[in-house]
């Protein structure tokens, strides 16, 4: 017998699983039942527990809009202000906006992209013609889903004042919409924040007395640490989440039921086990640096972890002979092919430097034709952020990487002398800067395009990042110390006798890095300037 799951919410009835959950007392009239009861339509305990979990944070959210709309009065159409509707068109904007940035975080393919285009175009398109013709069906439909989360009660449908309603709330979507346009161009499109409160009638001023809000928080987080933009806009994204899962919740009103029901929540919309923990360090974190400022007594995040199975697989995996035999056959390196989204050179390059140095993607893109340097007779690169447009991930990210003699044979140095003699500043300068100042995001989804594709048919797990795996691993095999291999990647070692002295010498590095061996690998070729 299968054994019902541990969930307040679930039962059981012909096999078939049930969410069951009592209405709150004092909602009990607005919902007009005293519990919510319906199949789940699974005999699968562990579907019927991902499904409970799911319908538990949209009830949860959709209780916590009735009980605001419960305790204060629904605000009369008539009475919306310019304000009013300019909130309207934020919240509209917030909720397009952020839905966009998520998809660019997580990435798209091209049919996606050009699907979404496509949605776009025709919604424009009809918008237009409907809003100049003062048909506004479609807004209605809208109007009607969402005065309920405004907290709008709303006139009769057939007087004046009701299409006046639907006249502004229209201007409100199409503004939305030029501006989801514009972003899905390439734009750089500001999301605006999260409207404290979506209800209209509630003064966020009167709110700001409950404590701290998340938005507050993570600004002063931000002018103290200074955080890269991209490493900004990611936790917007995540405290914007929290806080749509959480309304009206203060940081100090924040507790441990809310953060662990905010990982139920991903876990429910089936985000990967890396972006769940992104998401949950991303609030930790913050509620951590909320307790080193007095602002809250304890860190209600502390222990709200992602529990990973025994045997799940790594997320990343390391290049295997026959991999890297494979991608180095293909004619990118056997006939001088250049996909235009491989970027030139850098679809030869990136790849050769990221097996024989172990360094990081960006760490690579972001080179400068001066970072290729030579000091007694060694040609090495330096990892640095001395230069604008270059950051490092960690302190020990700062660091010099001889040269592999494989790259020297493979032309490496006339590359970067013709970069030179071409005026180039930048190593790889088809690399398009991305709005957060890093140049290989575009790169890296042709990458990944490129590595599934026949004829490499590569696992989701092979990624560019497995080239740092393999480096670690042939250096491990070539009998490289680990203190060694660690400077060439730019790990630090932990421990405090690692941060005396200044570090091995550049002369012991490449005595090292001459050691590293691939055996068998198949490199029969070298670069020719075009």
């Amino acid at each position: 017998m299968i054994a019902v799951p541990k969930t307040n919410y679930l039962t059981r009835r012909s096999g078939v699983y049930y969410f069951r959950r009592k209405v709150p007392l004092a909602l009990q009239a607005a919902i007009g039942r005293k519990e919510v009861c319906f199949s789940l339509g699974t005999k699968d305990p562990k579907e019927a527990e991902r499904l409970a979990r799911e319908k538990a944070v949209e009830i949860d959210r959709e209780w916590a809009s009735i009980q605001q709309s419960v305790t204060t009065p629904a605000i009369p159409a008539s009475e919306l202000t310019l304000a009013h509707y300019e909130q309207i068109q934020q919240t509209f904007s917030h909720a397009v906006l952020s839905f966009m940035e998520s998809r660019k975080v997580q990435g798209i393919s091209d049919a996606e992209y050009d699907e979404f285009e496509a949605l776009l175009a025709a919604v424009d398109s009809a918008s237009r013609k409907q809003f100049t013709r003062g048909n506004f069906r479609a807004v209605a439909a809208v109007l009607e889903e969402w005065a309920g989360v405004l907290h709008i009660a709303l006139p009769d449908r057939e007087t004046p004042a009701y299409r006046e309603v639907l006249l502004n709330v229209s201007k409100a979507m199409s503004h939305t919409i030029q501006q989801a346009k514009a972003a899905h161009a390439g734009d750089v499109v500001p999301i605006p924040p999260r409207p404290e409160h979506t209800a209209l009638n509630v003064n966020p001023a009167a709110s700001s007395k409950n404590g701290t809000s998340w938005p507050d928080l993570l600004e002063r987080w931000a002018n103290e640490r200074a955080p890269r933009s991209k490493t900004l806009a990611e936790w917007k994204l995540y405290v914007d989440r929290f806080a749509d899962l959480n309304p009206g919740i203060s940081i100090e009103q924040t507790e441990k039921r809310h953060v662990v029901a905010f990982k139920d929540w991903l876990v429910a919309k089936e985000y990967s086990p890396a972006t769940v923990e992104k998401h949950l360090t991303a609030i930790r974190s913050l509620l951590g640096w909320a307790l080193d400022n007095d602002i809250i007594a304890r860190n209600p995040a502390t222990g709200v972890r992602l529990a990973k199975a025994a045997n799940s697989a790594p997320s990343r995996q390391p290049y295997s002979l026959e991999d890297l035999n494979a991608i180095f056959s293909t004619t990118i390196f056997r006939k001088g092919e250049r996909p235009k989204a491989g970027r030139g050179e850098a679809a030869f390059w990136l790849p050769l430097l990221g097996l024989f140095t172990g360094a990081r993607l960006e760490e690579l893109g972001q080179l400068l034709c001066n970072d290729v340097r030579e000091r007694d007779q060694i040609h090495y690169i330096a990892i640095s952020d001395a230069e604008e447009g270059q950051s490092v991930k960690t302190n020990s990210s700062r660091r010099l990487i001889p040269l592999h003699p494989e790259l020297l044979r493979l032309g490496f140095l006339d590359y970067v002398a013709d970069q030179r003699e071409q005026g180039h500043q930048r190593l790889f300068h088809l690399l398009d800067a991305s709005k957060h100042g890093t140049y290989t995001v575009m790169w890296s989804k042709w990458y990944g395009r490129f590595a599934r594709k026949s004829p490499l048919n590569m696992p989701s797990t092979k990624v560019f990042h497995s080239f740092r795996h393999t480096f670690k691993d042939a250096a491990r095999n070539s009998g490289i110390p680990k203190d060694v291999h660690d400077a060439f990647t730019g790990h630090s070692a932990g421990d405090v006798g690692s941060t005396y002295g200044n570090g091995l010498s550049l002369q012991s590095l490449a005595t090292w890095m001459a050691k590293l061996e691939y055996p068998d690998l198949q490199l029969d070729f070298t670069w020719r300037s075009k």
